[in-house]
């Protein structure tokens, strides 16, 4: 009975130590997981700021595009008013 009970204990802490390991083999994996995760949502962060970026400038060419055509329009009109 002695034997029994040691081998059962011995196999209990086999278990044990199994389980452990397991664990901690599915805590890192979690935590790689989350890593990756994170680096996901910082990559797509990245990429919504560059696609803002990208409309500003844009819209600012376009602004300077349409100060430029007014700036012309005031240019003739100041020379066309000035031939009559």
């Amino acid at each position: 009975m002695s034997d029994d009970k040691h081998y059962k204990m011995l196999q209990l802490c086999i278990e044990e130590r199994k389980f452990s390991i397991e664990e901690r083999k599915f805590q890192a994996k979690s935590k790689q997981e989350d890593q990756k995760m994170g680096m996901l949502e910082q990559k797509q962060t990245i990429k919504m700021e560059k696609l803002k970026a990208e409309t500003e400038r844009e819209r600012l060419h376009e602004e300077k595009e349409r100060l430029n055509m007014d700036k012309e329009m005031l240019i003739l009109r100041k020379y066309d008013s000035s031939l009559k």
